[in-house]
């Protein structure tokens, strides 16, 4: 609105005076000359000097003047004559006005009003004028343009201010019958001309007429169509039908409309880890092809390339995906791999390394596993725990511990002899042993038989400038001494040397070296030896020392066939290595002598691992102590699969625990507890639970088939197999327990299949020749041990009684069961060893006073914390709420029990909202009663629906009956009802959009196959579309595989497989 403000017109007393000349006296006519707007009607024509007069102003001026009478004229003082002001004219509501008079709100200003949209002037006068009374009339008044009464058919429902319409008014139309249709708009609204702006809509039975389809043509043409009649089109070459289900007549017309694209392959989005080129162009016809080119770290998405050319085909796709995903490493598929203790995570990223351990049997090839471009490194991972065969010449094997083999494994042994003639004599017994885990075994205890009737003898010494005198002590053993002749000496410094005879060597070479040179350096502590290398008079050899000590002199000199003194001092150590979180309590230097020891000291919270105080030796510190946190900060929230339970604390003292939960399908590996240790916690490790279904792990490959339509199944799981020849062909259901598979049973004319061995893993040792198996060997997962002989035979159409995988340190399973309780979750482990605990909770309604616990001791369950499960008294309720305008209607009890409810009633004149009762549950009363007063039904704006957007006009508050409608996003469907109604303040209506189906490339890949009709190729499917598939080429149905024509619901869409 178009505001003046009126000036204040701020009249200044003007202090005013003038003299007229004119002889003795004052004239009238000289103050209306010189003064305007005065009214000197009162005056008379001439004055005498010394009189005085009063003048006011003219009618609508404001001032005034007081004239003095003197000899030299008319004196006067006072207020000019001013035109008189009005103040503001007013404002009218919905309306506006404008000065088209004057520059002020004074004497004959003018303001004229004007109404906004939708308002029409009601008063007489659209004006206002300042008059010398003030302003004229009063201030005019717009009145709201009003729409005449909707009438409409018996058929059709109004909702809206359907009596008296006001502008912008919205009334919405809907048809009584499911059956017919609106023939006009489903809104109009009141416009600013006082109409409405479209006609009032009838009902008839709902018809759809044919339309024009640019780039195609109608298959089904009629003049019209009825309900639920669905519109056959087909585009023309080069064309294709946007997605979406087919077109069908419903009351709001063609569900969808009708349209033929062109067929184009699109880049929608620019992805961060590629580069596509041609760059900038996003639209490719079919035969154009784009390069791709993935960034460092990252391939095709469902290949191992990073570069590569991708055709645009003739549907509209591309013949592969433009996604470039990082490059990972799936979960290792090491048969001899121990999942149960490895720590690799489901996808690893490129350069990421793990630990991991290796089933019994098996060892470490590396430390860590490392994630590279060709999968985890090394391979394999792990190698087998086993000695070959040793090599022993000249022996005789006596036996063995396991006959017919050539490989041994930890602690099996071999028992040999020399041959005639070779020593030692006796047998000699080797033990195949692996130290630690993570290493090859090797043979212990071997010694090799060496012939005993060749004796090695050493040559006869010839020492130059000198002679030797040999003893023989044995034939294999012998000394000698030698000296030197005049004017010589030994090398190594005495007048005489010893020698010795060992395997037909000398212990070394003798040397005479003349008396003027030197030899060996002197025997110094920590000096290194040097070569046997005469030195000349007056020559210098460079001394060495061992490490942490240097020499003094750096060389030795040889005068008169003596060397010079030498020593080997300790060296200085520099400043002490930094320990964090740790001072040193002495001052800093650059160096530190020998022996020279300091004093670490740990900062506030944090404890002394290893002795305080250091020396320095040799050079160096040695044993450099440690500053351990006595605190931990909060710990993760989630953690190795599993969860945080609630805990409010910020810092945790060394030794504080806190509970963890494993996520749904996974159970503790150890114990359910964080524990903060030196500052750091340790975490709980859970492990999946359930079992593998991919068919290269099915370890009864060669036997049965196993039909699944998920990669993995939870504990408890199921699944379906189908034996194959020589067995003869039955089906089968498997069990998943604890993470393993039974074995499928599968029968035949001689022999079935091998019995199930639980915590065992089998291996055929014999077939016979059609391929059924004669005879196993089951060796036992850790931490199990075989009860009976590992190999069993089928023998008379029957097996042997296979052997069982027990350990007096696990307990069984199923655990105890408690009354009224469950074990915890974070209590729940795939195996229970020496010293684990079972905690239980009472179920909803119950409590124990005391903890309820089992305790695993020598391989039993041992009730360890006797509480028991009682109803619980905390779970009742007292007296119900009051509500305001309401009173229970049900009887009133002091007390009541799980699950009771009442019910109340609302008082005269206000209306129940929705819900009418409430409930006691775990001691709380849930529900909510609200009571509205009678005529309390407006809404507030309506509430949001997923998927979907609000089409008719929103506004922040409607009526009783008001609509709206609802419109889904594209490619989800409405569910039944597209509109919500406002019924007593509360809307009413459930309005849904249902979800697509997605299919992507890399699904049909997996499952080997493809849809059936190129042209109608589609990535989604609508709620209720179909669409149909087919195998891939080579490829067949997998047996029990889901239909090849599947259908769309709420997005969700089972696909076939093929093999």
């Amino acid at each position: 609105m178009t505001v003046y403000t009126s000036r204040l017109i701020v009249l200044a007393l003007c202090v005013c005076s003038f003299t007229v000349v004119k002889g003795q006296g004052c004239a009238k006519q000289d103050i209306t000359k010189n003064y305007a707007n005065f009214d000197t009607s009162a005056l008379e024509d001439n004055y005498e000097v010394g009189q005085s007069v009063r003048v006011t102003c003219h009618d609508g001026y404001v001032g005034v003047y007081r004239f003095n009478c003197k000899a030299t004229g008319w004196d006067g003082r006072g207020r000019p004559c001013q035109p008189k002001p009005c103040g503001h004219p007013g404002d009218t509501p919905n309306g506006d006005f404008e000065l088209t008079q004057g520059e002020d709100f004074v004497l004959g200003a003018m303001v004229k009003y004007k109404c906004r949209q939708g308002y029409v002037m009601q008063s007489l006068l659209d004006y206002r004028a300042c008059l010398s009374q003030g302003w004229s009339n009063a201030v005019p008044i717009c009145e709201v343009v009003r729409c005449p009464p909707v009438n409409t058919e018996d058929n059709v429902i109004a909702s809206g201010n359907t009596e008296e319409g006001r502008y912008q008014d919205v009334i919405h139309f809907e048809c009584k019958s499911a059956r017919d249709m609106l023939d006009g708009p489903q809104e109009i609204h009141c416009t600013e001309d006082g109409k409405w702006n479209d006609r009032f809509p009838i009902c008839i039975e709902i018809k759809c007429l044919p339309v024009e389809i640019q780039n195609g043509r109608i298959v089904n043409e009629k003049p019209e169509y009825k309900e639920d009649e669905q519109l056959r089109f087909e585009c023309n070459k080069g064309f294709q039908a946007k997605p979406g289900r087919k077109p069908q007549c419903t009351r709001h017309g063609w569900s969808i409309t009708p349209e033929c694209e062109e067929i184009v392959c699109r880049v929608e989005s620019r992805p961060t880890n590629a580069v596509i080129k041609p760059e900038g162009q996003t639209v490719f016809r079919p035969g154009q092809r784009v390069e791709i080119t993935c960034s460092e770290g990252y391939w095709l998405f469902w290949t191992k390339d990073t570069s590569h050319k991708v055709l645009c085909k003739s549907d509209g796709q591309w013949e592969r995906s433009l996604i470039c995903e990082e490059i990972t490493c799936e979960y290792p598929r090491d048969d001899h791999l121990y999942d149960y203790w490895s720590r690799f995570p489901r996808t690893g990223r490129l350069g990421r390394t793990s630990d991991y351990s290796c089933q019994s049997g098996y060892y470490k090839a590396a430390e860590k596993a490392k994630c590279t471009e060709n999968g985890w490194q090394p391979k394999p991972l792990c190698l087998a725990s086993v000695c070959e065969e040793p090599d022993l010449p000249h022996a005789n094997i006596i036996r063995k511990s396991v006959s017919r083999q050539t490989h041994y494994t930890h602690g099996e042994w071999i028992e040999y002899e020399c041959e005639t003639g070779y020593e030692p004599k006796g047998r000699i017994t080797i033990h195949c042993l692996q130290r630690d885990a993570g290493s090859a075994p090797q043979w212990s205890g071997i010694r090799q038989c060496r012939g005993s009737a060749v004796v090695k003898r050493c040559d006869a010494l010839d020492v130059e400038n000198g002679f030797a005198v040999e003893k023989r002590e044995s034939s294999s053993s012998a000394t000698a001494h030698y000296a030197c002749d005049p004017g010589h000496k030994p090398f190594t410094g005495p007048w005489w040397g010893e020698l010795t005879c060992t395997d037909g060597k000398w212990s070394e070479t003798p040397l005479c070296i003349r008396n003027e040179q030197c030899g060996a350096l002197p025997n110094v502590p920590h000096l290194q030896k040097n070569a046997p290398e005469a030195v000349d008079q007056g020559d210098t050899r460079r001394i060495e020392c061992e490490p942490g000590y240097k020499p003094v002199p750096v060389s030795a000199q040889c005068q008169n066939g003596h060397w010079s003194n030498v020593t080997c001092e300790p060296e200085a150590c520099g400043p002490p290595p930094r320990v964090d979180n740790a001072v040193i309590d002495s001052d800093y230097q650059d160096h530190y002598r020998e022996n020279v020891c300091l004093t670490y000291k740990c900062r506030a919270e944090f404890k002394m691992e290893g002795e305080s105080r250091v020396c320095c030796q040799s050079g160096q510190w040695l044993d450099i102590p440690k500053c351990i946190s006595q605190f931990c900060s909060e710990p993760d929230k989630e953690r190795n699969n599993s969860r945080l339970l609630p805990s409010n604390k910020e810092k945790y003292r060394n030794g504080e625990k806190v509970q963890y939960e494993c996520n749904d399908g996974y159970v503790l590996l150890n114990t359910g507890e964080a524990t903060c240790e030196n500052g750091q916690w340790t975490y709980p490790q859970c492990v999946w639970n359930g079992c593998e279904v991919q068919t290269e792990l099915w370890p009864h490959v060669d036997v049965a088939d196993v039909h699944f339509q998920e990669d993995k199944i939870k504990h408890g799981g199921t699944m379906r197999y189908t034996c194959k020849e020589p067995y003869n062909w039955e089906f089968g259901t498997l069990t998943c327990r604890d993470g393993q598979w039974g074995a499928p049973k599968c029968t035949s004319r001689t022999c079935p299949y091998p019995p199930f061995v639980e915590n065992a893993k089998m291996t055929v040792e014999k077939s016979d020749t059609e391929g059924l198996i004669t005879e196993v060997s089951y060796t036992c997962t850790e931490p199990y041990e075989l009860s009976s002989a590992a190999t069993i035979a089928c023998k008379g159409g029957k097996w042997e009684s296979p052997p069982n995988c027990q350990s007096d340190k696990v307990c069984p399973k199923p655990v105890p069961e408690e009354d009224n309780a469950s074990v915890s979750t974070n209590f729940i482990k795939r195996i229970y060893m020496e010293g684990d605990v079972l905690q239980y909770t009472c179920e909803t309604g119950y409590e124990s006073e005391r903890p309820i616990s089992y305790s695993c001791r020598g391989g039993e369950w041992v009730k360890s914390g006797r509480g028991k499960c009682s109803p619980s008294r905390r779970d009742q309720c007292g007296p119900p709420p009051t509500v305001d305008s309401a009173e229970v209607i049900s009887t009133v009890k002091h007390q009541y029990e799980e699950g009771n409810r009442v019910e109340y009633q609302c008082q005269a004149k206000y209306t129940i909202s929705q819900n009418r009762h409430m409930t006691c549950h775990r001691g709380q009363w849930t529900g909510e009663v609200k009571c509205l007063m009678s005529g309390q039904s407006q809404c507030g704006p309506p509430p949001t629906v997923d998927s979907a957007e609000v089409i008719s006009t929103v506004k922040d508050q409607y009526e009783e009956g008001n609509t709206v409608q609802y419109q889904c996003q594209a490619k989800y469907t409405i569910s039944l009802n597209d509109h919500k109604t406002c019924r007593r303040g509360q809307w009413t209506g459930e309005v849904k959009c249902l979800k697509p189906c997605t299919v992507t490339n890399a699904e049909m890949d997996k499952n080997h196959i493809e849809f059936k009709y190129g042209e109608k190729n589609k990535l989604y499917a609508p709620h209720l579309d179909y669409i149909t598939f087919e195998c891939k080429r080579w490829k067949r149905p997998r047996p029990q595989s889901p239909d090849f024509r599947q259908q769309c619901f709420d997005g969700s869409m089972t696909l076939p497989r093929c093999v």
